[in-house]
């Protein structure tokens, strides 16, 4: 049996995060995975389309826009571990990770 795979290698795996500048809370992730010799978005691309994604998603939600008072960080996607939850550290524009607490079984 073959172990090779029949996908290009991934080539860039990016996560845009967009986050309230007040807070560090963190309000959408976008991530991108490209493969092989396909395009790179620019980082101002990656934070375009989160921005889009997110105000189709305050549509839907009818939530009030708050656009102007997010920042955007890109990280590489293995910056998130499962088991944990993010906010953004708005000094040093860095995530910071806490343990995800274990409800009672």
């Amino acid at each position: 049996m073959s172990q090779h795979s029949i996908h290009p290698p991934v080539a860039q795996d990016l996560v845009c995060v967009l986050y309230a500048l007040d807070t560090g809370k963190i309000l959408i992730t976008h991530r991108v995975t490209v493969l092989g010799n396909a395009a790179r978005p620019s980082e101002h691309e990656l934070e375009k389309d989160a921005r889009a994604f997110l105000k189709h998603d305050m549509e839907t939600y009818a939530a009030q826009s708050a656009d102007e008072n997010l920042a955007a960080l890109i990280v590489p996607s293995e910056t998130f571990r499962p088991g944990h939850t993010y906010t953004v550290d708005r000094q040093s524009r860095t995530l910071i990770a806490r343990p995800r607490s274990r409800q009672a079984e």
